[in-house]
């Protein structure tokens, strides 16, 4: 019996009834913060097993999404966030509000800020690479987060920039130096619960706060409304920096009547880092008021205060790495049985901000001021007419006795390293006795003193920011600064003696003509001078979006005017004009653009391109500020020009980013001061490098795959290549009286020419680095981080003079070096990669949330397999010709070979917080 086809009309109608209903069925809801109970914009929201049900949060953390099903389970996801997972049941209506769901802060992100910030406090010392600064933007983006969290320990530099390039504000106001570019962490050292609001931007792209640096800007609000309210406990332990930290911050929120209060405390201790007599103490404060007048107008009075002393470690030879492992430090030493630094930074910058915000429905507008002043200091020990007291001087070393011109002399050379090993470290009461010694009648022959930074900064900046209907926003900002700063060598202990002759180890000339020619504590000795900068800067942005398309464009302008003057008349430089005022001016242009299109509602691509001209650093406006007044030998300013393409994709399972990147950098700048044997003669020089270029491309990665609510697989990755490009000019300048072999030119400089530097790698860190992540999060608020990372590609810092005019000459008799041939040349001027390092890094935590009070421990472990390498290094610059060079590493066991920053062994931190 054939069926009736019209049996099946009334079952064929009620599923097509059923699967028009499901379609149409809607599920509505607000994600927010648990604890701060704000909303959270960009978040994932999808259906489990449905891919293509997916639906992104808005401003206001409200999310629609079209569901299909009688019962379905809602995933809820964002980065910073654990994923959360809502069972829902069979729907009785058609649409369905949610109402409030909370998202709990993924602890990674939250503690491994604090073990991240400990990098801060090691990355600053002179010559020491410095790993830029992705930390501010981390949290938001994956590659970002490795970069700061795992790559930071072999000194990766993002693109091979450094931290001048992010732009930094503090409720509204700069906070990086017209003298080195850098932002002033140490005016919030310690202080990572303030810094938690950042509003970042990266690259290229577009910041509603600047035009930003080539990494970008970070916008941080430190205020009692963009904070938790509540109190927060926080103590950690740790063996890279420091041992001990204790930090309490209580937030009021913005109460009834419109007044808000935010404090901060920290107090960070260590006997010493993992690096051998760095000890560390650090204390600081915050503290911010705000007021609410109205529902429109607030205004925000804030200070930071800090204080911190830290003992400063040393890059070493293989030599010395061999003999004494890479937590060698020589800067300290045993005196009345403690641990004395020689080398140690001090710094204390008090700052106080001031912020008026408008928020009105299309316009925000703001007016931020600021002020800054203090000290930072560098420690440091000196001999005059004795010998040099660092137990690493070459002269103490075995390989002096190796490269005797007599011949290798090995009984010696065994003498020195037995001696080397049992005496590694200062001897103070040996300095003593020789400050004693009658023959010295009085005068120091070792002292320790300071170069003293004084200075004082201030700045005024208005922005606004008007939105014209939904589909047009511009952004504007008109600011002025202003930077006086003070240097002078500081006298801080005599070691015994009675007074200081203050004259020129290298040549003896008096340093201050006008002055007592004995110095006592406390005074000025060597050099004192002042650099000052005027600065103002406008800028003009507009973003347009309709439909799938984006575009927008940014544009800056500005003028800057450097000064210098001098406070001692020198014997080298006995004129008064040497000293007198000497202002020079220098222009800024800068413009972006960028056009972005929506593919889909998971995947999106934005391609950014921008060029600009900036003045050079305030540091190298004048060829030797400490000795006079001339100007930089090659006027200009920095040029960039460059831009990106960035792939954005985003699922429940999959997201992430992959961005391909290229820049050149031109008119760069580089000043170095040491004691160089030339073929032209042998003196202390002043090496001065302009006009330098570069190019800097590569591609970035950053995935997270995740396989269920609790699991994910994330992969971090960067290969770049980051060389000289071009031929840049080096000048030696030097004393006029002193010219060693009496064949350097008369007027203390000598042009070298234009060294050929093209092709060669920057000394920048590694250039290759990937992470591959296994991330595992328990519903029960407890998780697990393994990442396995590989850093490779890292060069040493180019001794410029190897590659310049006269290297190939006898000294002596300024005549070429017949040994000298093209091939020969190039052996000392090959540059080949370090070795690579491969770290295994393990974090973990757990978390209970009772009421209102959040309690959370988390561990992290670095280098499991506590493996030791170099981060990188510098050629040293002392043996500037082939014959010299050729001596010294003719035994293999070079006296003046390269110079290297190891890497840490196996450290961890440990953070325990209590929230409520």
């Amino acid at each position: 019996m054939r069926p009736n086809p019209f049996f099946f009309c009334p079952l064929l109608c009620a599923l097509f009834t059923g699967a028009v209903c499901a379609q149409q069925r809607h599920v509505t809801g607000r994600l927010r913060d648990v604890h701060s109970r704000e909303p959270l914009p960009g978040m994932s929201v999808g259906v489990e097993g449905f891919r293509s049900q997916i639906a992104f949060t808005d401003a206001e953390g409200r999310f629609g999404l079209a569901a299909s099903g009688d019962s379905m389970v809602l995933v809820c996801s964002g980065t910073g966030y654990l994923t959360r997972t809502f069972p829902l049941g069979p729907m009785s209506r058609d649409t369905l509000h949610l109402g409030d769901l909370w998202m709990q802060p993924e602890p990674a992100r939250e503690e491994d800020w604090e073990a991240g910030a400990q990098s801060l406090q090691v990355s600053d010392e002179e010559g020491e690479p410095d790993p830029g600064m992705p930390l501010l933007q981390a949290g938001r983006d994956l590659f970002l987060s490795r970069a700061a969290f795992d790559f930071s320990a072999g000194f990766f530099r993002i693109r091979g920039l450094d931290s001048r390039e992010t732009a930094v504000y503090l409720n509204g106001v700069p906070m990086n130096r017209a003298y080195d570019g850098r932002p002033s962490w140490s005016s919030w050292a310690g202080l990572t619960d303030i810094g938690r609001h950042t509003e970042p931007s990266f690259g290229w792209a577009f910041s509603n706060t600047a035009f930003g640096g080539l990494l970008g800007a970070a916008a941080i609000r430190a205020a009692p409304s963009a904070l938790r309210p509540g109190a927060r406990l926080t103590a950690s332990f740790g063996n890279r920096s420091y041992q001990l930290r204790q930090m309490a911050t209580y937030n009021t929120g913005v109460g009834p009547k419109g007044l808000g209060l935010l404090l901060s405390f920290a107090n960070r201790v260590g006997t010493t880092g993992y690096i051998s007599g760095t000890p560390f103490s650090s204390q600081a404060g915050y503290a911010a008021l705000e007021w609410h007048p109205d529902r429109a107008n607030s205004l925000v009075l804030a200070g930071a205060w800090s204080r911190t002393r830290r003992g400063l470690s040393a890059p070493l030879t293989e030599e010395v790495a061999g003999l004494m492992g890479n937590r060698y430090n020589p800067h300290w030493g045993w005196y009345k049985g403690k641990v004395r630094s020689a080398r140690e930074r001090f710094e204390a910058e008090p700052l106080l901000l001031f912020l008026f915000t408008q928020q009105k429905p299309r316009l925000a507008w703001a007016i931020a001021a600021g002020a800054q002043w203090g000290v930072q200091m560098r420690s440091r020990l000196a001999s005059f007419g004795a010998p040099n007291p660092d137990p690493s001087y070459y002269r103490n070393l075995p390989s002096f006795y190796f490269n005797s011109p007599l011949g290798a002399n090995y009984y010696n050379t065994t003498l020195s390293a037995n001696s080397f090993r049992a005496s590694p470290q200062i001897d103070w009461e040996a300095l003593y006795r020789t400050n004693h010694n009658p023959e010295q009648g009085g005068k120091a022959a070792y002292l320790q003193f300071g170069d003293e930074q004084r200075g004082k900064r201030m700045h005024v900046r208005t922005s606004i920011s008007y939105r014209f209907l939904k589909r047009l926003s511009v952004q504007a900002a008109l600011g002025y600064s202003v930077e006086d700063l003070g240097f002078a060598g500081r006298l801080l202990d005599l070691l015994g003696a009675d007074y200081h002759e203050d004259r020129d180890p290298f040549n003896g000339t008096s340093n201050d003509l006008d002055g007592p020619a004995q110095k006592q504590t406390g005074d000025r000795i060597g050099y004192h001078y002042s650099l000052s900068a005027r600065a103002w800067e406008g800028f003009l942005q507009a973003r347009w979006q309709q439909g799938r398309w984006e575009a927008g464009g940014s544009v800056r302008y500005g003028s800057a005017r450097y000064g210098r003057e001098g406070f001692f008349r020198n014997q080298r430089y006995p004129d008064p004009a040497a000293a007198a005022p000497r202002v020079l001016s220098f222009g800024q242009l800068g413009f972006k653009a960028g056009l972005g299109y929506r593919l889909s509602g998971h995947q999106w691509v934005y391609g950014h391109w921008g060029h600009l001209t900036r003045p050079p650093l305030l540091r190298y406006a004048f060829a030797d500020a400490r000795e006079n007044s001339t100007p930089f030998p090659l006027d200009g300013p920095e040029t960039a020009t460059g831009g990106s393409m960035d792939l954005f994709f985003r699922y429940p399972w999959l997201k992430g980013r992959l961005t391909g990147y290229y820049l050149r950098m031109a008119g760069g700048r580089s000043l170095r001061s040491y004691f160089a044997e030339t073929g032209y003669g042998e003196a202390f020089m002043r090496e001065a490098t302009g006009g330098i270029a570069s190019l800097h491309r590569g591609v970035e990665a950053g995935l997270e795959f995740r396989v269920n609510p609790s699991l994910a697989l994330t992969l971090s990755a960067a290969a770049g290549a980051y060389t000289y490009s071009g031929e840049p000019r080096t000048w030696l300048y030097y004393y006029p009286g002193d010219r060693g072999l009496h064949s350097l030119p008369g007027n203390g400089v000598l042009d070298l020419g234009a060294p050929r530097l093209d092709g060669y790698h920057l000394g920048r860190g590694p250039e290759v680095a990937w992470s591959v992540g296994l991330s595992y999060r328990d519903p029960r608020f407890w998780w697990l981080d393994l990442r396995a990372n590989y850093l490779g590609n890292s060069y040493e810092d180019l001794a410029v003079l190897r590659h310049a005019r006269g290297f190939d000459l006898l000294p002596g008799t300024g005549e070429p070096d017949p040994a000298a041939g093209p091939g020969a040349l190039e052996a000392y001027r090959a540059q080949g990669p370090l070795p690579a390092s491969y770290l295994l890094n393990l974090s973990m935590g757990k978390s209970w949330l009772k009421g209102r009070h959040y309690v959370s421990v988390f561990a992290g472990f670095n280098n499991l397999f506590d493996q030791i390498s170099r981060t990188g290094g510098y050629q040293q610059g002392r043996l500037a010709t082939f014959s010299g060079l050729e001596e010294d590493t003719r035994s293999g066991h070079p006296s003046f070979g390269p110079k290297y920053w190891f890497g840490t062994g196996r450290t961890y931190f440990l953070n325990l917080s209590w929230s409520f």
